[in-house]
């Protein structure tokens, strides 16, 4: 009888909890600054996400004013008069507007492991230049993004 109530005890332990998923909260428009690092090159920009489209629009350097626009199949991309489309799969992988086309289409379509953090929340999946960190703040804007075993992170302002 004294081992019962132990292993009771343990079962209504065990019963009791359970695992909380967080899911992204990820606006379906969304735009930020963003300064992208890649190596030892580092640029802001203009990030703006829509329901189709991550555009990144370079605002410094001397790519200023440089959109790139990315829809999961092609890459767009402009500078004043100049305009070339690519396919975005044989791109650069790297390329910002991809980068985050990947993990926002990654988090919509729940490709990501998911937890609460002390500041806010922690996605992570896996995108074709490598396995990603997203991280959000508690009040949802977003703080920044690594990609593993890789010189490439995104930090939002």
């Amino acid at each position: 009888m004294k081992r019962i109530i132990p292993i009771i005890a343990v079962m209504l332990l065990l019963t009791s909890c359970t695992v909380k998923y967080y899911t992204p909260r990820i606006p379906e428009s969304y735009q930020c600054d963003i300064a992208v690092s890649l190596g030892d090159f580092d640029y802001k920009c203009r990030f703006c996400k829509t329901a189709s489209t991550a555009t990144v629009t370079v605002s410094d350097t001397n790519a200023e004013g440089l959109e790139m626009v990315c829809d999961g199949e092609e890459l767009v991309m402009n500078y004043g008069e100049w305009a070339e489309t690519y396919s975005a799969y044989d791109f650069e992988q790297s390329n910002p507007a991809i980068v985050l086309w990947q993990v926002f289409d990654a988090l919509e379509s729940g490709n990501v492991q998911s937890g609460k953090t002390e500041t806010g929340y922690k996605y992570e999946g896996r995108i074709p230049l490598g396995e990603f960190i997203l991280t959000q703040n508690d009040d949802e804007t977003l703080n920044a993004l690594t990609v593993k075993n890789t010189d490439f992170t995104i930090l939002f302002n």
